[in-house]
């Protein structure tokens, strides 16, 4: 642009377009200079800056805020990134990880770890390895969070929380140890053990016992408040063996079973 100065003109003023790109990216210059080939001119400030104050922003966040993965898949991804707006710089994000039901490193492993965004990479898909410990288990889960470590760019973080549910794919075998039990008549009780045959629990397991005659008829059951039983005799019925209608619960390892006694009167 030519700029004329005429005699009682001692100033001009030059526009500038400014284009609102709509790109994340600070505070951005650039220069203004003169020149002239007059000699008996003296350009002093030879060169102005001009710096724009970018007003754009950006949101990062989860893409999902709900995962479900398998024990027994090994590992799940996650992805997250730019949801809206444009990056023109590049952002450092971390990544973290909350428990919850599901506790690290013995359900899940995963180390802290900065990911970088940028206009050219705006999404990072991050792993998380699963730990198939075994035991039989509700859904566990835990949080995967994300935080802002780049400042000074109005960026948003939402959502930064994305829940991991585990899913078991565990087993247990629960069973009598035994196939059949004696017991004399004026022993009174017989004690029949239930057993984790197989697999191990991390949680309770809930099973019924009942019982159903054979040559021997059963008599009226009482249940008291604490889950045990005992029979009472019925005038004409000689042998009476007794089992809970209620359900019990099964001890948390195969090492401590769970026993039931069940009363056997003598005859009166």
């Amino acid at each position: 642009v030519d700029l004329t100065f005429t005699p009682g003109v001692n100033s001009l003023t030059v526009s500038v377009p400014i284009i609102d790109d709509g790109i994340l990216e600070g505070t951005e210059q650039f220069f203004g200079d003169l020149s002239t080939s007059d000699p008996d001119v003296d350009l002093r400030p030879q060169r102005t800056t001009i710096r724009i104050a970018d007003d754009d922003a950006v949101v990062i966040g989860f893409g999902e805020t709900s995962y479900d993965v398998n024990e027994g898949d090994g590992s799940v991804s996650i992805t997250f990134g730019v949801l809206s707006g444009t990056l023109g710089v590049s952002v450092d994000v971390s990544v973290s990880t909350t428990d919850g039901s599901a506790l690290s490193p013995i359900d899940y492993s995963y180390t802290t770890t900065t990911y970088t965004l940028s206009p050219s990479s705006p999404n990072q898909t991050f792993t998380i390895t699963i730990e198939d410990d075994g035991l039989l288990e509700d859904i566990e889960s835990f949080i995967a969070g994300l935080t802002l470590v780049t400042t000074g760019f109005d960026i948003t973080i939402s959502p930064n929380m994305a829940t991991v549910n585990i899913i078991d794919n565990d087993n247990v075998r629960i069973g009598f140890a035994q196939d059949s039990y004696s017991v004399g008549e004026a022993a009174g009780t017989v004690s029949v053990s239930v057993r984790v045959l197989e697999g191990e629990l991390g949680i309770n397991a809930t099973v019924k016992l009942t019982t159903a005659d054979g040559t021997a008829i059963g008599s009226p059951i009482i249940t008291t408040a604490d889950g045990t039983a005992t029979g009472r005799n019925v005038p004409g019925i000689s042998e009476c063996i007794f089992a809970p209608c209620s359900a019990f619960v099964i001890a948390n390892s195969r090492e401590n079973p769970f026993y039931y006694a069940i009363t056997a009167p003598d005859d009166p």
